[in-house]
């Protein structure tokens, strides 16, 4: 039997990052003497979309028999259509899932667990509609005072008013570090380069992803891929 695992953050700040989902199915897999044969991850993808790399290269991989291991059922979608669809796939191909935090998983009682999935499926739906909500609502407040709205760019920073943005001289810097590197290494090299010189990412270690996010933002035209 395979384990399969499935990672998923839609947001670089997600308390519930990569590192704490891959942990904690690593620690299922121990208690469990099993061990995972391969990792699949999608970072920065919203629990709403069906675009999803890693996700669809899961679809391709599963075949019967493997154990898809997720550390939480709101990892898989924060949309009970999309939860559906992955289950239904899962169980076509002959494949199990199960969640670390024992998510309705309970083989033994089954009418039981099928309900108690869905509740949480729905629990999680709801939970991203109110998001949204609120952040729809503190987007409009925000109109109305004329403040900044969306994510400040990196390399520059929030002035003390609440309403203008002002350049942040050491995110600068390490802008113009990622144009030098990047003319002369890959993307995972310059991200490896950064973090040994402790220049991270807004305290945060750099990955290839957000670092091809910070040069696809600030240098479109030098380093495009065609």
């Amino acid at each position: 039997m395979r384990l399969l695992a499935y990672l998923r953050v839609s947001t670089d700040q997600q308390s519930n990052g990569i590192e704490v989902q891959k942990s904690a199915i690593e620690d299922y897999a121990k208690k469990n003497g099993l061990e995972v044969y391969k990792f699949f991850i999608d970072e920065g993808v919203s629990g709403k979309t069906e675009k999803r790399e890693a996700l669809n290269d899961l679809y391709s991989e599963v075949k019967k028999g493997d154990l898809v291991v997720v550390q939480k059922r709101d990892r898989i979608a924060r949309d009970i259509a999309l939860v559906v669809f992955f289950e239904r796939h899962m169980e076509k191909v002959g494949a199990r899932i199960i969640s670390t935090s024992g998510e309705g998983t309970d083989v033994e009682n089954a009418s039981t667990s099928f309900l108690l999935r869905r509740m949480i499926d729905l629990f999680s739906e709801h939970e991203r509609i109110v998001i949204s909500m609120r952040i729809k609502e503190a987007m409009r407040m925000k109109r109305e005072r004329n403040e900044f709205l969306g994510k400040v760019p990196f390399g520059k920073r929030m002035h003390v008013d609440g309403i203008h943005l002002e350049i942040d001289k050491h995110e600068q810097e390490i802008l113009e570090r990622i144009k030098k590197y990047r003319a002369k290494m890959s993307e995972f090299k310059v991200a490896e380069k950064l973090n040994k010189l402790g220049l991270f990412y807004r305290n945060r270690p750099w990955n290839r992803p957000s670092l091809q996010r910070i040069i696809n933002n600030n240098f479109p035209k030098m380093f495009s891929r065609k």
